[in-house]
């Protein structure tokens, strides 16, 4: 997830200034390993996270028991300051004595905030979401306002933060390493594709990612533009999803005009972006995004949701910002990236990158949250 890689690039560079260590509920190994790869200690509380039932059933225990853990840690290690992430991480972290508590908030907690989110879910789990709300979202607005200070990623986050929590927050941004991100070739990944016009998009197969909306349109996109194929890499591997794009794509006869890539390797990310005509991230709700800039950084132009974009004027003219609601238009964006000739696209290439490098470092990033601890 984006969030994963937000922590690990502010970490890395935060640890060069004081020392950092990361306590997670439970993550994947793969994951992990990306953190310990940079020399950089994780304990794993090996408990169940947030996106199992149990958890949510027996909250306050497991909520005692991790900020049991985490107290006697704390003390062992003598850290004296914790910047937490989300409810229900900010409710376990202020139960902590002794200690200054900073908090990470990308957005009010979605599941119980965002209602054209949560609309997006089938009805049973809004019901369950519904009771999660009634129970526990007392919690999430006064652990919020208990924190010394408040991190968020942009005006458009800061707003519906001071809203919901009135809470004031300082903005850090998100960050690209452009030095990482940047237009990359390989050339057995480009010879497999080169008979191909690319649209790329990343999921984690929740309602949020609209992956659905690539697939609707798929049909009348081969219908313009023959030769195109959606290259689609996932966070999580959701087999029933793919079997279920797949059996229907397979009906429609379009079974070569899309590929589940799966779980990419970091380092293979660049290459992706760049061999893309275009990156299609139509995520609701989610005013900022990593995937958006990285694209860029690699040269590519990129759709995305409709949401005001604090952090980019679409008069630069490198992404564009759609209502998915509005299918037409969508779809007509998507076949004018795709139809770009080489002078067209490399003008907008090269504007692309010089944005993402005026405008966001990781550097930037992390020195907003050091210098305001």
């Amino acid at each position: 997830m984006w969030w994963t890689k937000f922590i690990l690039e502010v970490v890395k560079r935060l640890k060069q200034k004081v020392e950092v260590e990361i306590f997670i509920q439970n993550w994947d190994p793969r994951i992990i390993k990306k953190f310990t790869d940079e020399w950089i200690k994780v304990h794993n509380l090996n408990s169940l996270s947030t996106n199992k039932g149990l958890f949510w059933l027996f909250f306050p225990f497991f909520c005692k028991k991790h900020s049991d853990i985490l107290q006697q840690q704390m003390q062992v290690w003598k850290f004296d300051t914790v910047i937490t992430s989300m409810f229900p991480m900010n409710y376990i972290a202020t139960k902590l004595k002794g200690l200054k508590i900073y908090q990470y908030c990308y957005e009010p907690f979605a599941l119980f905030r965002d209602k054209e989110m949560i609309s997006n879910y089938r009805f049973s789990r809004r019901c369950i979401l519904y009771v999660l709300k009634m129970l526990y979202w007392r919690f999430d607005k006064i652990w919020v306002k208990g924190s010394k200070q408040i991190f968020t990623l942009s005006n458009v986050t800061k707003e519906q933060i001071k809203h919901v929590y009135w809470k004031e927050s300082v903005i850090t941004y998100e960050g690209v390493d452009t030095d990482f991100f940047k237009p990359t070739i390989n050339k057995t990944i480009f010879e497999k594709y080169k008979n191909y016009n690319i649209i790329f998009h990343t999921t984690d197969f929740t309602p949020i990612k609209r992956t659905d909306v690539i697939f609707d349109l798929l049909p009348d996109i081969v219908e313009k533009v023959p030769n195109v194929k959606v290259l689609i890499s996932s966070t999580v591997v959701d087999e029933k999803e793919i079997k279920k794009y797949t059996k229907s794509m397979e009906k429609k006869g379009l079974k070569n005009h899309f590929e589940f890539l799966g779980f990419l390797e970091y380092d293979k990310l660049p290459v992706y972006y760049t061999l893309a005509k275009v990156s299609l991230q139509p995520s609701v709700n989610q005013p900022q995004s990593l995937p958006v800039k990285e694209a860029l950084a690699c040269w590519t132009p990129v759709i995305r949701w409709y949401a005001k974009e604090v952090e980019f004027d679409e008069k630069d003219k490198v992404w564009f910002c759609i209502d998915i609601n509005d299918r037409k238009l969508l779809l007509e964006k998507i076949i004018e990236c795709l139809n770009y000739n080489k002078t067209t696209r490399r003008e907008i290439s090269m504007r692309a990158r010089k944005l993402v490098m005026e405008k966001f470092t990781w550097e930037s990033v992390t020195n907003k949250i050091y210098f305001n601890l």
